[in-house]
């Protein structure tokens, strides 16, 4: 092996640590497509409504390929118990459809990410939670106390 070889970086990826919240997040934060779905699917809703809906839809349809080449009748029974399901199937696939295209810089230019998905992303993905100010409660509370772990 060549003394280049050397200089490969050992450190290690971001993994965010397990909070007490149990974030879904924090369960997806390596599926960035996985993490914003789910972040999609909890406007407007709680967790306790989204946890089944969410494991019946990536069970289902694992990927962004999958999704975006599901029938939205599908999707629509899946989403039913969340309400808004024609439209939110309709997100989900035009999200997911825009996310495997690439040809997005940031989460929020995604159809049906806004401000909550792109802060998540930042924090659980890409470990921007030092300079991430999120609006959401849940987010804060995960922010707040990963900065009290320094």
């Amino acid at each position: 092996a060549s003394s280049s070889s050397s200089s490969v970086s050992t450190q290690q990826p971001w993994r965010p640590p397990h909070s007490p919240f149990g974030l879904l997040e924090e369960l997806l934060w390596d599926r960035p497509w996985a993490l914003l779905l789910c972040c999609i699917l909890l406007n407007q809703t709680t967790r306790q409504q989204v946890d089944p809906v969410l494991s019946r839809l990536l069970d289902r349809f694992p990927d962004a390929a999958s999704l975006a080449a599901a029938d939205v009748g599908v999707i629509e029974e899946i989403l039913r118990p969340l309400g808004l399901h024609r439209r939110r199937a309709r997100s989900v696939i035009l999200f997911s459809s825009a996310f495997l295209k690439g040809a997005w810089r940031k989460p929020e230019e995604l159809p049906g990410v806004g401000r909550y998905g792109a802060d998540a992303h930042a924090i659980f993905c890409e470990g921007q939670w030092a300079t991430c100010e999120p609006d959401d409660h849940a987010l804060r509370w995960y922010v707040d106390w990963i900065r009290g772990l320094g």
